[in-house]
């Protein structure tokens, strides 16, 4: 998976996050319509795609360049080592299953009248509720630095504690 510096890194949190999701019945994702809030690099929609067979899912992000990563990452899963498509038991790709959007939370399948009938998100950072504060904030030509500051929630918490 790709990362870049304006992009939260996974950390431990996804994974336990991740193993969580793993406890459920399969049945959980097959065949439903997902959304990931927060999806960062992508990695837990295309593990979601890929484990469970659902029909569609959107991962979302705030940050443009994370969903830029994402589809990176998705065509990386999607191909073989000699650039063939990667097919499921059901016939499909993760190119048929996932999709990337930036998105304040659930604004782009409320948008497009999307009906959800999973909502799943490891997001321990907090932003501005205020959607026109955000939207002037963050823009294509946002700093890495910038970027980063807003997901990386932890590392706040930490400089305020101290």
């Amino acid at each position: 998976m790709m990362v870049i510096p304006s992009i939260f890194m996974p950390e431990d949190w996804s994974f336990t996050f991740f193993e969580g999701l793993n406890r459920h019945p399969d049945s959980i994702f097959k065949d439903k319509t997902v959304a990931e809030l927060g999806c960062g690099n992508g990695w837990i929609s295309i593990a979601i795609a890929d484990k469970w067979l659902p029909s569609k899912v959107y991962g979302l992000d705030i940050n443009p360049r994370a969903i830029k990563i994402s589809w990176i990452n998705l065509y990386l899963n999607a191909f073989d080592e000699n650039g063939q498509p990667v097919y499921d038991n059901e016939n499909k790709t993760l190119l048929d299953r996932v999709e990337f959007y930036e998105s304040d939370l659930l604004s782009y399948c409320r948008d497009n009248h999307i009906e959800l009938e999973r909502i799943v998100g490891c997001i321990p950072q907090i932003l501005n509720p205020n959607p026109d504060a955000m939207s002037k904030l963050i823009t294509e030509n946002a700093s890495e630095e910038f970027l980063h500051s807003l997901s990386n929630y932890c590392a706040l918490q930490k400089q305020n504690s101290v």
